[in-house]
C-alpha cells in the first residue's frame, strides 16, 4: 500500500473572489500549522503571504493569466515578473484556451515559453481548463507545455464548469510520458477523491482553503452582525447529488444552520426548502453556499432567493424578534 507524505504533496488555495486579506493570513497559518509546503494566494496578496511565511520552508505560489488564460503574452510575462520580483517562487499560469482550440498551436507554445524564459528559477504550472478540451487537445496542450518547458501540466482553475477527474490525469500522466509532472485541481474536498487522483498519476493536490474553521467563524461573525433566531423548521436540501432533509436550528434572512443526519461538503453550493411555522408553502432557497460542515451540521448563506420568499423570510424574523 503506497504511503504519501501529504502535506507536502498538497498545494494550499485561496483564490475565491470574495477571499478576504484575513483568509489569506489565516491561509498562511494554516500552512504552517500542518505543514503545507506551496500556499497559493491572490497576486495582489503575494507582499503579505510572502512576509508571513519567511523564515520557512513554505513557498508562495500566484496564478497567472487566472482564470481565463485569455491575456496577451505580454500579460502574463508582466504579471509573472512582479509576482516573481515580489517573492513568489511558484506560478500556476493558464493556458491560452481559445488559442489552442483554434488550432494556434505555435502562439500557445510560445505564450509558455515566454513566461518560462522570463522567470528562471521558479516552479512553472500550465493549467489546460481540461473540461473545456477534447482528448486530443488535451494530449496537444501537454506536448506544447513540455515542449515550452513548463514543469507541471495542471488540470483546471477550479471555477470552470468542472475539476479534475481520473480519466484526465491518467491521460495527463500518459501524455507527458515523465518529461512534466502532473498536478490535479478543481472539486478535490476529500480524502477519498485525493487518493484516487494519487493513484492515477497526480503529483501535486490542489485543496481550497480556508478550512472548516473558517467557515464557521465566518457564519458566526455574521451571526453577529445580524440577529439571530433560534427555530426549529423542517428543511429539504440538494447539494450536487446529494438530497437530504434536517432542522433549521439557527435563521437569519442571509442563511441559517442545519442539523441533519446526512453529511454534505463545505464549500458547495445547495438549494434548499424550508417549511416555516405556520405555513404551508415551504420558503425556496434557489441557490445557497455550504459556508462550513460537520458530520451533522452545516451552514448556509443564502445567495438566490425570489422577491416573494425573501419578503416572506423577513416577515416571520419581525415576528419572531417581537414575540
Amino acid at each position: 500500500m503506497t504511503e504519501w507524505n501529504l502535506p507536502a504533496l498538497i498545494d494550499h488555495t485561496v483564490l475565491r473572489p470574495e477571499a478576504t486579506k484575513s483568509d489569506v493570513l489565516r491561509l498562511c497559518q494554516e500552512a504552517k500549522d500542518y505543514h503545507f509546503t506551496v500556499i497559493f494566494v491572490p497576486p495582489c496578496y503575494v507582499d503579505e503571504a510572502v512576509a508571513e511565511v519567511t523564515g520557512t520552508a513554505i513557498r508562495v505560489g500566484i496564478p497567472i493569466g487566472f482564470p481565463l488564460g485569455g491575456h496577451t503574452t505580454k500579460t502574463k510575462v508582466a504579471e509573472a515578473l512582479e509576482a516573481v520580483a515580489r517573492g513568489a517562487q511558484v506560478l500556476d499560469m493558464v493556458i491560452n484556451v481559445s488559442r489552442l482550440r483554434s488550432g494556434d498551436h505555435e502562439y500557445v507554445r510560445q505564450d509558455i515559453a515566454e513566461v518560462v524564459k522570463a522567470t528562471p528559477g521558479v516552479e512553472h504550472k500550465v493549467i489546460l481548463e481540461t473540461c473545456c478540451l477534447t482528448t486530443q487537445e488535451k494530449l496537444t496542450a501537454c506536448q506544447l507545455v513540455v515542449e515550452a518547458g513548463a514543469d507541471y501540466v495542471k488540470t483546471s482553475t477550479g471555477v470552470s464548469a468542472a475539476g479534475a477527474t481520473v480519466a484526465d490525469v491518467q491521460l495527463m500522466k500518459r501524455a507527458v510520458a515523465g518529461k512534466a509532472k502532473v498536478k490535479a485541481s478543481g472539486g478535490i474536498r476529500d480524502w477519498t477523491t485525493t487518493r484516487a487522483m494519487l493513484e492515477a498519476g497526480a503529483d501535486r493536490i490542489s485543496r481550497s482553503g480556508v478550512s472548516r474553521r473558517r467557515h464557521r467563524e465566518s457564519m458566526e461573525t455574521e451571526g453577529r452582525r445580524v440577529p439571530r433566531h433560534q427555530v426549529n423548521c423542517p428543511v429539504s436540501f440538494a447539494i450536487e447529488d446529494i438530497v437530504g432533509e434536517g432542522v433549521v436550528y439557527n435563521l437569519t434572512d442571509h442563511g441559517c444552520a442545519i442539523a441533519s443526519t446526512v453529511s454534505v461538503p463545505d464549500d458547495d453550493y445547495a438549494s434548499a426548502s424550508i417549511t416555516l411555522p405556520g405555513q404551508s408553502e415551504p420558503v425556496v432557497v434557489e441557490l445557497a453556499r455550504v459556508r462550513w460542515a460537520t458530520k451533522q451540521e452545516f451552514g448556509l448563506e443564502f445567495r438566490i432567493l425570489s422577491r416573494v420568499a425573501k419578503q416572506r423570510l423577513q416577515k416571520f424574523l419581525s415576528f419572531e424578534q417581537a414575540a
